[in-house]
């Protein structure tokens, strides 16, 4: 009878489980009231539309769904989404090689390699964008360098242009791509890597068929870290790239704030969030079982 009273109290369905569960309901009344509602405000929000004197009115139109699919905004939202793509490969690239070394470096300089990585969080965003406009701009640290060197002769204006949104995309988010991937590189066990050398696999080898796909769970993870926050990007285009690299962050901002229309302002939003679910569906669906079977 005790026995039957241990398994039952350890059973999935047991007492001791159910109380387990009580502790999800802060959480969940959290992201109901913060999350779900908000959204929802949002949502209804995005079928209104505004009087002539700049008021709201809850009458049902699909007028703001389809100024959004305008080819002023679809430009926009493909720059986004191409920048942050771009922003996310090369965040892989720089990320990856640099996750590979502190992962095999011994343990006591692992420490010190990862501290160096997360001390540009110690600082503000903000202060970290605006370093990059001292380091880039017309008489910057940059080309302050080159002329010192005899490389340039005038001096060049690295802003306000596609790739310095890449470039500050990239140092900002560079962390959040190289922790996940320095994960999976430090949880590898080496004598896969023995095994693939000893069946007279070279390093090249070894590498495509064992340790990538072995770390793919990090690349994976990375990537989305990386991608997610890239595409509701506002301060580093506003600072950065100027008018004529805005993103769609920047133009919602102006929607909500500058313009004060609501209703295209949550439209614009949701079809953000759609797109983004739409690509974390695809990528789950089409890539997560290569990530579970290590292909």
């Amino acid at each position: 009878m005790e026995q039957m009273n241990k398994e039952k109290q350890l059973s999935p369905n047991g007492p001791k489980n159910i109380k387990a569960y009580y502790l999800l309901i802060p959480t969940i009344v959290f992201e109901f009231i913060f999350f779900v509602v908000p959204l929802l405000i949002v949502f209804v929000y995005s079928f209104s539309q505004m009087d002539p004197f700049g008021r709201i009115k809850f009458e049902f139109t699909l007028s703001n769904y389809l100024r959004v699919f305008t080819p002023e905004f679809t430009r926009t939202i493909l720059r986004t989404f191409s920048l942050a793509t771009l922003s996310t490969v090369l965040c892989l690239i720089v990320g990856y090689p640099l996750s590979y070394y502190i992962g095999y470096k011994e343990k006591k300089y692992q420490s010190l390699l990862l501290m160096l990585v997360i001390i540009p969080f110690w600082l503000s965003f903000v202060t970290r964008t605006y370093s990059m406009i001292s380091l880039f701009s017309a008489n910057g640290i940059l080309n302050q360098i080159l002329a010192f060197f005899g490389l340039i002769s005038d001096r060049p204006q690295w802003l306000y242009n596609w790739y310095s949104v890449v470039v500050g995309m990239v140092y900002n988010y560079l962390p959040m791509a190289v922790l996940p991937i320095y994960a999976s590189v430090e949880k590898l066990d080496p004598t896969y890597l023995e095994a693939a050398q000893s069946l007279g696999a070279n390093k090249v080898d070894t590498f495509l068929k064992v340790t990538l796909p072995l770390t793919l769970p990090g690349v994976v993870a990375g990537s989305i870290l990386v991608f997610i926050p890239s595409v509701g990007e506002f301060l580093i285009p506003e600072l950065l790239g100027g008018v004529d690299w805005y993103m769609i962050g920047n133009y919602l901002w102006m929607t909500f704030l500058t313009i004060g229309n609501y209703p295209f302002g949550a439209a614009l939003s949701i079809v953000l969030i759609a797109i983004v679910l739409l690509f974390t569906a695809i990528y789950s669906k089409y890539f997560a079982k290569e990530v579970e079977l290590g292909f």
